[in-house]
């Protein structure tokens, strides 16, 4: 459930930074679920 926050969380930086990438890339392990839920929910 925290990975979702932090993907959302992520995802508006993105649009402001591209700190986004390294979030992802230390935070990688957490990439997989966070997509999943991203596109259940459609976000």
């Amino acid at each position: 459930m925290a990975c979702i926050g932090t993907w959302s969380f992520c995802y508006m930086s993105y649009l402001f930074s591209h700190i986004c990438w390294l979030m992802m890339i230390f935070d990688s392990f957490c990439i997989r679920p966070c997509d999943v839920a991203h596109n259940e929910y459609g976000l």
